[in-house]
């Protein structure tokens, strides 16, 4: 029943093998998963408490309870019992990759990447583990080895699309923007609704140039959200830099009205007043301290040097 994801059921006879044998340590396991499975975490922690308590060498429960707790978002307390199944059964290539993983949800790098390394020489098909390190590798800056672990999970899975999208990702800050593309367009392919890849796409046209190919994509993104207030945004500044600027202040406006706290759309619409020298408008809109300047130092211009009969 549970292979075949009737939970319900599954649980009905895991309950009544308990009933029967109350130290049925795989009982409560099973159990568990199947509560995990239907989205009860509490109950599958509980039940995963018990087969712990009952058979505590089982390397296994220890790593289904810390994959629930990494669900729940109690990284910490799932690494504790990553730590154990591994401590139990140091070839435990799953239980690696999942504190691997964990780690990397901390944003702690330099433990991630060692847990996925063995990982891959336990099993050097494991096409997660490569995409995960190469993630992991691009928060650190390092775009090759980045983009070496992203080609090694797309020819593990070439229907990856999130692999695609995020190798594009490090040609773009590896500033190879022409293979970005590539990336973004094999991901989109796959995946014609991946929005990330959508937006992505069009901010890589945007920096070539290439102004109606990113206000395309720019649509698109926005077409499938609505409230994407970034699209929205740098949908202004491709118009902005097409010299349709009344389109690209209705965007910055419509940003704005979403997110009244969106400092980049007042930011911009800020720019966009002060080069067409309305300067109270662009007062107004300014966000920080250097646009601020210019904006003074613009009406300061305006206003000409002091007539000397004043003083």
């Amino acid at each position: 029943y549970n292979n075949k994801k009737d939970f319900d059921r599954a649980i009905a006879d895991h309950s009544q093998a308990i009933k029967l044998n109350p130290n049925y340590a795989m009982a409560f396991n099973d159990r568990g998963l199947a509560y995990g499975a239907k989205g009860e975490s509490e109950r599958a922690v509980a039940d995963f408490d018990q087969a712990a308590k009952l058979n505590p060498k089982s390397a296994m429960v220890f790593y289904n309870r810390g994959l629930t707790l990494k669900s729940r978002g109690e990284i910490d307390r799932a690494i504790g019992d990553f730590d154990t199944a591994i401590r139990l059964n140091p070839g435990y290539t799953a239980a690696l990759y999942a504190r691997g993983n964990a780690h990397l949800i901390k944003r702690d790098l330099d433990r991630a990447i060692p847990d996925l390394d063995q990982a891959l020489q336990l099993n050097p098909n494991y096409s997660v583990a490569f995409y995960d390190r190469g993630v992991a590798y691009g928060l650190k800056s390092d775009a090759d080895h980045a983009i070496a672990d992203f080609d090694a999970a797309i020819k593990l899975d070439p229907t990856d699309a999130l692999a695609f999208n995020s190798r594009g990702l490090a040609y773009r800050n590896k500033g190879d923007v022409a293979k970005a593309v590539e990336s973004y367009d094999q991901a989109i392919k796959l995946n014609p609704n991946q929005i990330v890849a959508i937006y992505a796409r069009g901010n890589a046209h945007l920096t070539k140039r290439a102004y109606d190919k990113a206000i395309a994509d720019f649509d698109q993104a926005i077409k499938i959200n609505p409230k994407f207030i970034e699209a929205m945004n740098d949908r202004g500044l491709a118009y902005i830099s097409k010299g349709e600027t009344d389109r690209g202040i209705q965007d910055f406006d419509q940003a704005v009205r979403l997110d009244p706290k969106f400092a980049a759309a007042f930011n911009n619409r800020g720019e966009v007043y002060l080069g067409k020298r309305d300067l109270d408008r662009a007062l107004v809109y300014a966000d920080n301290a250097e646009l601020v300047a210019k904006i003074r130092e613009a009406q300061k211009a305006l206003e000409g040097p002091a007539d000397a009969s004043t003083h």
